[in-house]
């Protein structure tokens, strides 16, 4: 059975240091922020952590914020990883999205690499945007 529970801000400073593995290997594949940024950003209640569990085993972790546009609040999927996400991520998707929802927000945004767009497309995901980048070095 996979169940997927937030952790309460309390406690999110603490499960960072337990998830960490599956912080590090979401950040292989890109990112703008490494291990010790997620610790400050749950530890400021700006990010909020999910922890995903099957058959009460660790199986991965997804972390979210709620950004406050100027017309809308939105849920962003900051970071999923972990075993097989592909067997739990829909419903990860279930837990956050019921969760948004209360909070008022009226959509929720991911970014990563494509083959997320295939899997989430029956949950109803789109593309929205593509994102394009540019390392800026000195010189």
């Amino acid at each position: 059975m996979i169940e997927i529970f937030p952790v309460p801000s309390a406690m999110a400073p603490d499960v960072v240091d337990r998830v960490e593995a599956d912080i590090r290997a979401a950040l292989e594949h890109g990112g703008d922020f490494d291990v010790d940024d997620v610790r400050e950003m749950v530890a400021k209640r700006d990010w909020q952590i999910w922890i995903v569990t099957e058959a009460g085993r660790h199986a991965g972790v997804v972390i979210t914020h709620v950004a406050l546009r100027p017309t809308a609040k939105v849920c962003e999927i900051v970071l999923l990883a972990g075993i097989d996400a592909k067997r739990w991520m829909g419903r990860a998707e279930d837990a956050v999205a019921g969760w948004a929802r209360e909070l008022g927000c009226v959509a929720m945004e991911a970014a990563g690499r494509l083959g997320w767009e295939r899997r989430m497309a029956p949950k109803g995901w789109r593309r929205a945007a593509v994102v394009i980048r540019k390392e800026l070095t000195n010189g």
